[in-house]
């Protein structure tokens, strides 16, 4: 994927990339990081973990190494996987926020996983006053309580 982009695009495109894959018999996520927004893991006894980049940006260099991280996710765990356009929501020059961000997802975090990002749009939204310059993507998992 990285050669491909790199030898697609112009020089200074890139992309960044989240994926993980997630075990529910044992509650494992192996995740790459390549220069995405860090996800966020609010675990159920309310602490909060990043998962950082494990690799750079995809398409920039020819030469690209990655590697991948394993983590144990608890029952009831909440997994945000958000674009950056949630957190650099702006309000004049103000932006809304990890900080905000996770104000919304700890005060959400017993929904619906649909109804917390709806919950969250809906804070960026009115943050912002409706002024969206980038995209807001937002994915959310829940690892299940036995």
């Amino acid at each position: 994927m990285n050669r491909i982009l790199w030898k697609s695009t112009a020089a200074e495109h890139y992309a960044t990339l989240f994926v993980g894959i997630y075990d529910d018999a044992t509650r494992r996520l192996t995740y790459v990081n390549c220069g995405h927004t860090p996800p966020i893991l609010l675990r159920a006894d309310g602490s909060v973990e990043r998962l950082p980049s494990t690799a750079t940006v995809i398409g920039m260099f020819e030469t690209w190494e990655c590697a991948a991280c394993e983590i144990q996710l608890a029952p009831g765990d909440l997994l945000a996987i958000s674009s950056d356009g949630v957190t650099e929501a702006m309000l004049g020059e103000q932006e809304f926020g990890e900080s905000r961000f996770l104000d919304e997802l700890r005060r959400t975090r017993q929904l619906l996983l649909e109804q917390i990002v709806t919950a969250v749009f809906a804070a960026v939204q009115r943050f912002s006053a409706g002024n969206q310059s980038d995209d807001l993507t937002l994915v959310v998992a829940r690892a299940k309580v036995p």
